[in-house]
């Protein structure tokens, strides 16, 4: 198998959606700045290629003139698709999670790097995951092995046990990799049932179809998913929407944030066996 083409889904102007935040010239820098990381040796992303796809109408050249004063011409032509989807295929009254399942779909049609490799590793676009390259190298390895599906899934109460009032009943939709063929059989369709402003997100939506393939989880190797993490993510930046369902606090390395990570990173450590 290729190297994992890692796409970064963006939406560089809000249109005035509800529930986004910041400027689109804030966001513009946000988004730039995560491809400048990226594309940096410093992150070592098993040489994988990276899939830019904007659904807001965002003069997508911007990007390019601004990173060719951080990188050869060569590079960005040869690591870096940009996909401009028309904002007229989008209804943002539908909210995020809607588009963004959307979005991909279309950009999975489009793309050249996705579809030589046959799969694909999502992440949120507007800021980095800061241990993205131990994530991307086992997905990797878990569809060499024959998994089709590499996400990471909370179905448990820990977090209430202790007092947290943090969701641990939910998918993990900043960052999951998956074949092309799994996704359009079993994901694309999915955007139809997102509805944020009544609840239905996707971090719920995706939890509940994946629980229906894998019989509650009972089965999950069986349908071809791996479906925890051995580390809990790292992300850095801001917070960029009031109505996402993962959120725990808007700013991404608080004191809040750092001891969820400690916290869910111990029980990924010394207790493998605690799955949920």
């Amino acid at each position: 198998m290729k190297s994992l083409p890692i796409l970064m889904t963006a939406s560089v102007s809000t249109r005035g959606m509800e529930g986004a935040c910041f400027s689109d010239h804030e966001r513009y820098n946000m988004y730039l700045n995560t491809l400048i990381a990226y594309l940096s040796d410093g992150y070592a992303i098993s040489g994988s290629n990276l899939v830019f796809v904007d659904n807001s109408g965002w003069d997508l050249n911007s990007f390019y003139t601004d990173l060719k004063e951080n990188f050869s011409e060569e590079t960005l032509k040869s690591r870096v698709e940009f996909i401009s989807l028309s904002p007229d295929l989008f209804d943002i009254s539908k909210g995020k999670g809607y588009n963004e399942l959307l979005m991909i779909n279309l950009a999975i049609d489009k793309s050249v790097f996705i579809n030589e490799a046959g799969a694909f590793f999502k992440v949120t676009g507007r800021y980095p995951i800061l241990n993205l390259s131990r994530f991307v190298s086992a997905a990797h390895k878990a569809f060499e092995d024959g998994y089709s599906f590499y996400c990471d899934i909370k179905s448990h109460n820990l977090y209430r046990m202790l007092g947290l009032n943090w969701n641990s009943h939910t998918f993990e939709a900043r960052l999951w990799g998956s074949k092309v063929d799994f996704y359009k059989k079993n994901i694309s369709e999915q955007y139809v049932n997102c509805y944020d402003y009544d609840g239905r997100f996707v971090e719920n939506v995706l939890y509940n179809e994946l629980s229906r393939l894998s019989n509650d989880f009972k089965q999950s190797k069986e349908a071809g998913m791996m479906i925890r993490f051995d580390r809990e993510a790292r992300f850095g930046g801001i917070e960029g929407s009031t109505s996402s369902a993962a959120s725990f606090s808007k700013d991404q390395q608080s004191f809040k944030s750092r001891v969820k990570i400690m916290i869910g990173n111990f029980f990924r450590i010394f207790t493998p066996w605690f799955k949920f």
